[in-house]
């Protein structure tokens, strides 16, 4: 069964601290517009969206640049300052279109660069607090993004703003060492600033250095004591560690402060999951539910968890709703249904779900769904075109060598089952030989703080599962399921 979890949620912790970008953004460009007016109609209206800006009304800001514009096309400034609402609301294609005229009439003009930044790093976001990651792990946007930050600084904007920033999109990107670098300039400049140090925070974890993690969560959390964001984003560094009860406690306290806050129930959830307390996993997702009943995530979750209790017809229920409620992103949502469709027996269901996943990608475990719903539905050959296929994307998957070799029992062909039993023997023992190195680990993982993982342990990302056509060995280790430290500290830096 999928979780609503995916590699590429490393940096939501970050993300959970809503509204930080408006607040830079604004604050930044309201800072540093002092001065900036002039005597003109144009220059009065600029000067009116400056405060109304400061006051929150963005659209009655964004109305008053529309007309100094008008009244003035070259009009660098109004540009510029309608470009930075845009930034922090979200809007980020207009964003950057009125920033990149802004430089256009003033090239030299710092504020336009650090905006425009921070709006390529935001490419492809709806949410304005999700604007400095969100397409840094495609490695699009952000080295544009990384090039008008640092042209920001060269011009002279050396604020921990800027610094921060860019250390996010070095974050996004993978490169946590510089990420460490930037935060510490921006620690320079605001060294009593909590969110920084959670940040630096996830660059040293990122970096495989825990101690120094932990201790930025920690100082993040004697600053700010009665801030949800730092319980949070310490409890989601648990979390990626395998230390869940620690986890459990950090969000309680963050929903204790928050008690709205969906990041932390979410995350809360997906850690009861994974201790097996799925009754409570239930009553967290119900709580987002009854918060936003638009919440795809909380559907699908909760759906996942209803049938992990063997309440299919509650789960097909929510899976139903979260399906229809994010089409475009609801590939978890569909395999988690088609998946409860084979335990309901109700296969063409399941394969017509599996067929729409795989259209969109066909990966390893959608293959897999689909193969075992045809071979339920005794429709053996088709199941085996299907295993074929995800064991060529992922030839290392016990389960897939099992079905095939039922599939092949069933059909009379003795000679190609006894071939795949002995690949799923062989790889019995590759993988029982890790697994004293794995317990180790977690042993090692279970300590406060937790350490670096020994070098000898992160051999582990080098185990006879290679890369295969589609999966990176991160991607490879991540679908053995192998415990969560295992796939944080020894697989990240295949990444890198």
């Amino acid at each position: 069964m999928t979780s609503t979890r995916s590699i590429s949620q490393k940096l939501e912790g970050i993300r959970a601290s809503r509204g930080w970008l408006l607040t830079v953004l604004l604050a930044f460009t309201l800072a540093l517009a002092v001065g900036c007016g002039g005597t003109g109609e144009a220059e009065e209206r600029n000067s009116s969206g400056l405060a109304l800006a400061e006051q929150g009304r963005l659209e009655a800001a964004i109305a008053e640049y529309d007309e100094a514009i008008r009244l003035k096309p070259k009009y660098g400034e109004a540009y510029l300052n309608r470009g930075a609402i845009y930034t922090a609301t979200g809007q980020l294609s207009e964003a950057v279109s009125d920033l990149t005229q802004a430089i256009t009439l003033e090239p030299e003009n710092a504020r336009a660069y650090y905006l425009r930044g921070s709006a390529y790093a935001g490419i492809g976001e709806d949410e304005a607090a999700h604007a400095p990651f969100a397409r840094c792990r495609l490695g699009r946007a952000c080295p544009q993004a990384i090039r008008d930050l640092t042209k920001a600084i060269a011009l002279g904007s050396q604020t921990a703003a800027v610094y921060r920033g860019r250390g996010i999109v070095q974050l996004g990107l993978g490169e946590p060492r510089r990420a460490v670098e930037d935060f510490d300039r921006a620690l320079e400049l605001e060294p009593d600033d909590a969110e920084l140090y959670y940040m630096r925070g996830y660059a040293y974890l990122d970096s495989r250095k825990s101690e120094q993690a932990f201790q930025d969560f920690d100082h993040a959390v004697s600053l700010d004591p009665d801030g949800a964001a730092v319980y949070f984003n310490r409890g989601y560094a648990y979390a990626a560690l395998g230390q869940l009860e620690r986890a459990v406690q950090d969000f309680d306290d963050a929903i204790g402060i928050d008690s709205r806050n969906v990041a932390a129930y979410s995350k809360r959830a997906s850690a009861y999951v994974e201790l097996g307390r799925l009754e409570s996993a239930v009553h967290d997702y119900d709580e987002i539910i009854r918060i936003d009943r638009e919440d795809a995530e909380a559907f699908n979750g909760r759906g996942a968890a209803y049938a992990a209790l063997g309440q299919l017809e509650r789960a097909v229920q929510d899976l139903d709703r979260a399906v229809v409620m994010d089409r475009r992103n609801n590939d978890d949502a569909l395999n988690n249904r088609g998946t409860v469709y084979v335990e309901l027996g109700e296969y063409e269901r399941a394969v017509k779900d599996f067929d729409l996943v795989i259209a969109r990608e066909p990966r390893y475990e959608f293959l897999q769904g689909k193969a075992e719903s045809l071979g339920k539905a005794a429709q053996y050959q088709r199941a085996l075109v299907d295993l074929k296929e995800a064991l060529q994307l992922n030839a290392h998957m016990t389960r897939g060598y099992e079905n095939r070799a039922g599939a092949y029992a069933l059909m009379g062909r003795d000679a190609d089952s006894k071939a795949d039993a002995d690949s799923v023997e062989r790889l019995a023992v590759e993988a029982g030989a890790l697994r004293a190195d794995i317990e180790r680990l977690q042993q090692l993982m279970r300590a406060q703080p937790p350490p670096s993982a020994p070098e000898d342990l992160c051999r582990l990302a080098r185990v006879p599962f290679p890369p295969t056509r589609r999966y990176s060995r991160f991607e490879t280790l991540i679908s053995l399921e192998l415990p969560a430290p295992v796939s944080y500290f020894c697989c990240s830096k295949e990444r890198d």
